[in-house]
């Protein structure tokens, strides 16, 4: 009888031990970072948001190499590099040099932006061209765009890094741009960010960039394969 007892109590500390690391196991994950449905853990430092106005947006550049359901994102090379020929999702390092990307972020290219299998992680998309022009209003007074308040005040930004304030907490970096010839351009001079908006222009899509030697905030046409950052907003 005495040994029934001992074994249903070491069962019975067994199962809650099992069900108590469960719970730490649980934890640790939602503080490391997010699972989606598949199974994608999404490292915390980029799920970091800010609140500006009625938006929230992701506080760095997206640094991601998969899909939301942990497809791998094609890596492209000098050699595969963002051509005029490509027409499927990729990323790569600004001038293909993996020592921009800590700061940086990745690039990426319109095909990886508009996938059906998302880029942003669950409960967050890549901005619309209306999207950006709620920000810009938010730091337009009398009609003038402040593009200081969401620029970084860091020394990544060239000098003079005109009328940096980041007082949003925006923080946007100068990770420039690679071409779809593959070439690298304005790395700590401007700032380019994906829009998931076409324009008239086949082959074209909206991005927005900011400049370090004034306050403006620019829309532009960009061909779908060359790569720039993306800023995740919430859904």
């Amino acid at each position: 009888m005495m040994a029934i007892i001992i074994m249903q109590l070491l069962f019975k500390t067994f199962f809650n031990m099992k069900f108590i690391i469960s719970i730490l196991f649980l934890i640790s994950i939602n503080a490391q970072g997010q699972i989606v449905p598949q199974g994608f853990i999404v490292p915390p430092a980029y799920m970091e948001s800010v609140t500006i106005g009625s938006q929230v947006w992701m506080k760095r550049n997206l640094d991601v190499t998969t899909y939301r359901n942990g497809d791998a994102i094609e890596i492209a090379n000098v050699t595969s590099g963002f051509t005029i020929s490509t027409s499927q999702g990729a990323w790569c390092y600004w001038d293909f040099n993996s020592s921009n990307n800590a700061i940086y972020g990745k690039l990426y290219n319109a095909y990886a932006v508009n996938d059906s299998r998302g880029i942003c992680p669950v409960g967050w998309r890549v901005p619309t061209l209306f999207d950006w022009q709620t920000l810009q209003t938010y730091v337009t007074t009398s009609s003038v765009v402040d593009a200081g308040k969401i620029k970084d005040t860091t020394s990544y930004w060239k000098s003079p890094n005109t009328g940096a304030t980041n007082s949003t907490g925006f923080a946007a970096l100068p990770g420039g741009y690679i071409g779809n010839s593959s070439s690298s351009s304005y790395l700590t001079a401007r700032g380019y960010f994906w829009t998931s908006t076409s324009t008239v222009t086949a082959g074209e899509q909206y991005v927005l960039y900011l400049d370090y030697s004034n306050t403006n905030i620019v829309t532009a046409p960009f061909g779908l394969q060359g790569g720039v950052s993306i800023r995740c907003i919430k859904e």
